[in-house]
Parts: structure tokens; sequence; C-alpha cells
């Protein structure tokens, strides 16, 4: 997004003189003739013959899914970030005390761990990627307060996701995020939670909502 080079101020001077070479050098790959088409050329046959993206954090995957695999993201994928009882004791402690804190003031708390893309279409991953899959921090996570710590209200979005994509796309194509639909999906069971607490509450039923096809 920076300005692009302008052509450099030419000069007699010693100093104008040395620097000029390298300032042109800078204003020519900037401005060379066809310079966005060759780029765009270039970006489109890594990306259509060899399956590179241009981006080196974004993975191309099948039927021209795209995923995001940061260290972190991809670590978490490939069941890489696994952690033993006491370090999820903790986190629950953490749960725990956060939860008293807020119930000591009428505040009522509800933990929602929000899944990772690649987690819900994995399916949708090159095949090689697909077989390297393990246990995410979230699931043990989930897993642990389930059998372990039934004191923490939480939201267990990946099993409601994993499910409501057989009737939806619950997640973006080509970016992050949730669809629409899966948006709907994740508020209405945040509201089935919060029912118990207020009973007004109200969920958003299919019926509301308008559909439309959008193309970018």
């Amino acid at each position: 997004k920076r300005e692009l080079e302008t052509f450099p101020e030419i000069g007699w001077d010693y100093e104008r003189i040395i620097a000029f070479p390298k300032k042109f050098d800078s204003y020519y790959q900037d401005h060379f003739g066809f310079r966005d088409a060759l780029v765009t050329f270039h970006n489109a046959t890594n990306l259509n013959i060899f399956g590179v993206t241009a981006a080196p954090l974004v993975m191309k995957g099948k039927e021209n899914w795209f995923f995001l695999t940061e260290p972190g993201v991809i670590q978490d994928f490939y069941g890489m970030r696994q952690v033993g009882p006491q370090v999820l004791d903790d986190y629950a402690q953490v749960l725990l005390e956060r939860q008293d804190w807020l119930n000591s003031m009428g505040i009522r708390y509800l933990f929602l761990p929000v899944p990772n893309k690649i987690n819900i279409y994995p399916e949708k991953l090159p095949g090689r990627i697909q077989q390297m899959s393990g246990p995410t921090l979230v699931e043990q996570l989930s897993t642990y307060l389930r059998k372990t710590v039934k004191d923490v209200v939480f939201v267990d979005l990946s099993t409601l996701l994993l499910q409501a994509k057989q009737d939806y796309q619950v997640y973006r194509r080509t970016d992050t995020h949730w669809s629409n639909q899966g948006a709907l999906v994740a508020f209405n069971q945040i509201i089935r939670k919060l029912k118990t607490w207020f009973p007004a509450a109200e969920e958003i039923a299919d019926s509301e909502l308008m559909f439309s096809e959008i193309e970018h």
C-alpha cells in the first residue's frame, strides 16, 4: 500500500551521482511496463498450476477453499499443542475464578472458545495435510471441562458447527470468518445457554431470514 517510487532527482554533485543508480532501480521496479499484469499473471500461474498462493500464510485447499496457516493455527491443527492434566486444570481454575469474581458482582459468565475454520473443514485441505491432524487445544479443554469441571458454563461450538455444516456452509470459503448461517447457529446456541438465566432471550428462526447470493 506504499506510494510508488518517483524518478530520482538528477544532479552533478557527488552524493546525487552515488545515490542515483539505487534510486533509479527502485523507480524502475515500481514502474516498468506491464508490471501489474505480469505480477497478476505470475500469481495466477502459481495458484492455478502449482497451488501456491501469493500470501505465504495462506494455503489453497480443495474446491478453491483457502485456509490461514500461521504458526499458531497450523500447529494447533497438527495436534502440536498437547498439554497435560495439570495445564488443563490451570485453565479450568482461571475460568472458575473469573466466573466467581463476576458472579460476586451479579454478572453471568459464559465461556465461548471459537474453533478455527481449518478444524471445521479439514476435508477441504490437501490430502497430505488432512492426514497430519491431531487433537486441538480447544478440543482438549472442552473434553476436560465436560468430564472434570462441571461448574464452568461454556458453549462447545466445535461440535455444533461440525453438525451444522451438514446443512449449511458455516465458514466462508475464501477467508477465516463464519458465514451468516454459521454465525446464526452459534448465536442461537448462545441464546439457549442464556435462557437458563434470562428466560426472555429469544432465538432467531430460519423463517425470519432472507437469503441472497452475491458474487465477488
